[in-house]
């Protein structure tokens, strides 16, 4: 059996408190707002794709390697968007100032032969809108944009996540596999 593996950012205490906080402000706007919950919320940094169980278990000690030798870095959050799907869930999230730090990660991992399929672009999904009438869609994504959420701060990064997608009828479960320490 496969794992879907991505290596993730963990989110710093007082983050977590202003996404809770915003989150709260955005499920008031209406009932098909799906929050996603506070231990499900990681910033995606590098995709490692489908990974055989039985090399995961391999992959582990050489990411521990390779992290430990990346010093901690920050991460800055900088504004929420709003984003519209037509054929899946439309996304609440938050975008990240992408500078120097995430690039260097991902050559560096790739050097390694720690391959990432597809880019990923780091980023934090807070909630989704589950309705399918693009029109209601569209109002609730302007309401969100409306309330005028301002999320600029800076956290330190001190860690990695290696952390596995199971996916279900109910959607997507993400599972922390192993936490890496950086330098």
């Amino acid at each position: 059996m496969n794992q879907k593996l991505f290596l993730a950012i963990p989110l710093s205490a007082e983050v977590s408190l202003a996404v809770s906080q915003a989150q709260r402000s955005i499920a008031r706007i209406d009932k098909h707002i799906i929050i996603v919950d506070s231990d499900q919320l990681f910033i995606k940094l590098h995709r490692l794709g489908s990974v055989p169980e039985k090399q995961s278990h391999l992959l582990i000690p050489k990411l521990r390697e390779l992290i430990k030798t990346i010093d901690p870095f920050q991460v800055e959050i900088t504004f929420l968007e709003t984003r519209y799907n037509r054929h899946e869930k439309s996304q609440v999230l938050l975008n990240l100032k992408v500078d120097e730090t995430f690039k260097n990660i991902s050559q560096f991992l790739d050097q390694h032969q720690i391959f990432q399929p597809r880019k990923v672009t780091p980023e934090l999904t807070i909630a989704y809108v589950s309705k399918e009438d693009p029109t209601q869609v569209k109002r609730i994504l302007s309401d969100i944009d409306n309330l005028g959420i301002g999320m600029v701060t800076v956290f330190d990064v001190q860690r990695l996540l290696l952390v596995e997608e199971l996916w279900s009828k109910k959607g997507v479960f993400l599972r922390v596999v192993s936490q890496l320490p950086l330098c």
